[in-house]
């Protein structure tokens, strides 16, 4: 979550959301989620290449005269993993089309803004936002994500995730910014996926 290169300023919709709302000057914008907006584009292609070998192994053992449950087992394996590889794909291109996630910190708020989409101005004391930690799932034994969740406007919330200690140490000192304590509390794995 490394400040954006180059960025002389917030964008046009930051600057004029946190005009708005009183949330004072400028600060600094800091690209964010980067790696949970990658997580459909890689999912899709591991899919599709497994898939493709699948379907490749499913041919060979028909060709082969390999009994049909065995192959017939294989080919559906494929078709399986075809389909859950375009619906990531899919999920990969809304993702893109909404644009990079960016916050934008002013004195006394900051702004969550998709460029090719929605944004939303915060104040720091917003009374709903919570800096959490959990096991993830899915990964690794030893991986923890951290996440600063903040509830917007429209009764959705975003999710900040950190996954590398760099993004972490973001987290931890936009939670203080926002009144925070900077070590995350402990959660369960949150059930679905931030509509941001």
């Amino acid at each position: 979550m490394a400040a954006s290169p180059g960025a002389s300023g917030p964008t046009d919709r930051a600057a004029r959301l946190a005009d708005e709302a009183g949330l004072g000057p400028w600060e600094r914008t800091v690209r964010v989620n980067r790696n949970a907006d990658l997580d459909p584009l890689v999912n899709a292609i591991i899919g599709l290449v497994v898939a493709v070998g699948l379907g490749v192994g499913a041919w060979g053992m028909a060709r082969a005269e390999v009994p049909a449950p065995l192959w017939l087992v294989t080919l559906a394996l494929c078709a399986f993993l075809v389909g859950h590889g375009v619906l990531f794909a899919a999920e990969a291109v809304a993702r893109r089309r909404r644009g990079p996630a960016l916050v934008h910190l002013f004195r006394d708020g900051l702004v969550l803004e998709r460029t090719a989409s929605a944004a939303w101005p915060v104040p720091y004391g917003h009374r709903w936002l919570d800096h959490v930690e959990w096991k993830a799932p899915h990964e690794p034994s030893s991986a923890t994500l951290v996440a600063l969740h903040v509830p917007l406007s429209d009764g959705e919330f975003a999710r900040l995730v950190g996954r590398t200690d760099p993004d972490r140490r973001d987290l931890a000192d936009l939670a203080a910014r926002c009144g925070l304590p900077s070590t995350p509390r402990r959660v369960e794995p949150p059930d679905g996926e931030p509509a941001w």
